[in-house]
């Protein structure tokens, strides 16, 4: 198993497994193998790719967003929890799909994107398609208005 994250993924995912079983990490994570990945060029991890971005989000750990290439040349890129920086515009650029958080449909939030944020900078995202999640009830109570795709539970997507 690939465990891939900034330098610090091991001992905190370790040490998060520890309070909730303990003893689950040696069992578990024995058998893993961690990448370590830092913005700059893309990582191999098996035959696809990872290249990873910094974004503006406090969290105790380096925040980024993802690209992650597959062998057939298809791209996902993935936001996570980051207020809007422009970095976005270049995770996003040519990807089959883009999945961002949209946590409020307008309210602005430090450190999150709402959904009105993305639609007034879909323009420059240049994905393919986005699909929006990590919804609180506010955004979830206005799809009714959301012009993107949303993620749901049980989503099964095809590139």
């Amino acid at each position: 198993m690939h465990l891939v994250g900034h330098a610090d993924l091991e001992g905190r995912l370790r040490a998060a497994m520890e309070v909730l079983f303990p003893g689950s990490s040696a069992a578990l994570l024995g058998r893993a193998d961690f990448v370590v990945v830092d913005p700059g060029p893309p990582v191999p991890v098996e035959a696809a790719t990872i290249e990873v971005f910094p974004v503006e989000h406090v969290c105790g750990s380096p925040p980024y967003a993802l690209r992650l290439t597959t062998p057939s040349g298809r791209v996902v890129a993935y936001t996570g929890d980051t207020a809007w920086t422009d970095v976005l515009s270049t995770v996003a650029s040519g990807a089959d799909l883009l999945i961002a958080e949209a946590y409020f449909f307008d309210k602005k939030l430090p450190w999150h994107l709402d959904y009105t944020t993305l639609a007034a900078n879909r323009p420059s995202l240049a994905a393919r398609r986005i699909a929006i999640t990590h919804m609180s009830t506010n955004m979830l109570d206005r799809l009714d208005a959301v012009e993107m795709e949303v993620a749901y539970d049980g989503l099964v997507v095809e590139l």
